[in-house]
């Protein structure tokens, strides 16, 4: 697992933490939010126009492939409100949702 830091755009940062401090979230959430906020603390903030093609940022579709079962997976990374499993859509707050943020092309994390 790698534990560089993750790369983030100052727009995102900035919306993810005032959710994270002014957020109405419930109480899931609130737990999921913890993580979170370890990964934006060690993030690297960077313009939105300077962020590598190859990170996940918010809204972007990346292929997740499982490593212990070959299983791959598409989603689309965005705000908890926006979430819908059905289209694919994975909150940032779930843990898979808050691994993804920020990391490139062929990056693991758990």
């Amino acid at each position: 697992m790698k534990t560089r830091n993750i790369i983030i755009t100052a727009p995102d940062h900035a919306r993810l933490s005032d959710m994270i401090a002014f957020g109405n979230l419930s109480q899931r959430e609130h737990g999921e939010a913890h993580a979170l906020e370890a990964e934006l603390e060690r993030a690297e903030i960077v313009a939105p126009d300077a962020v590598p093609p190859d990170v996940i940022t918010m809204n972007s579709r990346a292929e997740l492939l499982d490593i212990d079962t070959g299983e791959r997976m598409e989603f689309t990374l965005v705000f908890p409100d926006e979430a819908d499993v059905t289209e694919g859509k994975i909150s940032v707050l779930a843990p898979v949702g808050t691994g993804m943020l920020g990391y490139r092309v062929g990056d693991t994390f758990e």
